[in-house]
């Protein structure tokens, strides 16, 4: 932002992608709805402060996932504890994957009606003026 701000480039809205979600690099699982605590000591709504406050943006968007990241829910999370009953278990194949192991247990969330028996979109999302 500071580099925007030296070239006079306005910037009136940020989005952030799905690497401030608060998730399990190695297992590559959701851990919890809020933000990594090691990339935003402060927590997000911080970090959304001072991109308003300090550089005049507008609006500031966030990349969500509700089911699950890439290998699903991890079990032993803030996710998976608060909402026990709505996790299905499924073998995910992925042939040819050098990084991750080509089949691996997944625990998502179900989609539809049972996320929001367990957790309103309030609690997970928070939005400020």
């Amino acid at each position: 932002m500071e580099e925007f701000r030296r070239k006079n480039i306005p910037v009136s809205w940020v989005l952030l992608d799905d690497g401030w979600s608060d998730v399990d690099r190695k297992n590559g699982t959701l851990r919890s709805f809020g933000a990594d605590p090691s990339r935003f000591p402060k927590g997000l709504s911080h970090t959304v402060r001072l991109l308003k406050d300090e550089f005049g943006v507008k609006y500031v968007g966030v990349w969500q996932v509700f089911q699950g990241y890439w290998n699903g829910v991890d079990p032993n999370g803030e996710v998976a504890r608060r909402m026990k009953e709505s996790l299905t278990r499924i073998t995910a194949r992925r042939p040819g994957r050098v990084i991750r192991p080509e089949s691996v247990d997944v625990r998502l969330l179900q989609a539809g009606e049972s996320i929001s028996e367990h957790v309103s979109y309030g609690e997970v999302m928070v939005f400020e003026e």
